[in-house]
């Protein structure tokens, strides 16, 4: 699960920023380059839906949109608990 910190945006510019843990790598490239740290288990694909739906649920509840949700977006870490 990535924490986030806070954020900053200046929508005059067209900036926003997100300061969050640092995570490792993201779905799109475990899908694409397979490796012994990061094999895609069908635990590891539920945990990733859940975590992400809750996430989701998070955002929408605050009034939020993502707007840009694909698996480049979804970053997951060899450090996390939730693995």
């Amino acid at each position: 699960m990535t924490r986030c910190y806070g954020g900053y945006s200046d929508s005059t510019k067209d900036i926003y920023f997100l300061v969050m843990d640092l995570m490792d790598i993201d779905v799109y490239n475990v899908l694409h380059n397979p490796s012994d740290t990061w094999r895609m288990t069908y635990e590891r694909q539920l945990k990733i839906a859940l975590h992400m739906a809750r996430g989701l649920e998070y955002l929408h509840s605050c009034n939020l949109i993502h707007r840009d949700l694909k698996s480049v977006n979804l970053l997951v870490s060899t450090h996390d608990k939730y693995n």
